[in-house]
């Protein structure tokens, strides 16, 4: 993530293995590649949200479903995803709310006809990608 890039790049600044021309062409790189998932998310019509979830379903499922089904599928996971969340969601002790979430994911899917052989495939990238993204809920939203 953008979050941890840069903490790695301001980390090596401060033990002295980068200079800080280093650290400048580093954040260069990192609005360039802001700006470049900005203008994707805005040809695809996705949220910033939504494109995350969409490049980590693409990167299984890219060549079997076309872009615009594909962008369907992911805004309607997303909604579904975003209704069950709750604080701590991704607490081990909170299995009934994670339970909840797979179920609302699945469902999103099946609704958008998404064929039974891809359904736990889909639902896992789902998944491991909203804990990445939503671990800090509601602060990530």
């Amino acid at each position: 993530s953008l979050q941890e890039l840069l903490e790695t790049t301001l980390k090596n600044y401060h033990n002295r293995l980068i200079d800080a021309a280093a650290v400048i062409r580093a954040m260069v790189q990192m609005r360039k590649d802001m700006e470049s998932s900005t203008d994707r998310a805005g040809k695809l019509g996705l949220s910033e949200t939504e494109l995350a979830f969409y490049d980590a379903v693409a990167a299984t499922h890219g060549s079997v479903y076309d872009q615009p089904a594909l962008c369907a599928i992911i805004r309607d996971v997303v909604a579904a995803l975003k209704r069950k969340l709750t604080v701590d969601w991704t607490d081990p002790a909170r299995a009934q709310v994670q339970a909840e979430i797979r179920s609302a994911v699945r469902s999103a899917l099946r609704r958008q006809e998404v064929p039974p052989a891809d359904l736990e495939v889909m639902t896992d990238r789902v998944i491991i990608q909203a804990a990445a993204l939503f671990r800090d809920w509601p602060l990530a939203a």
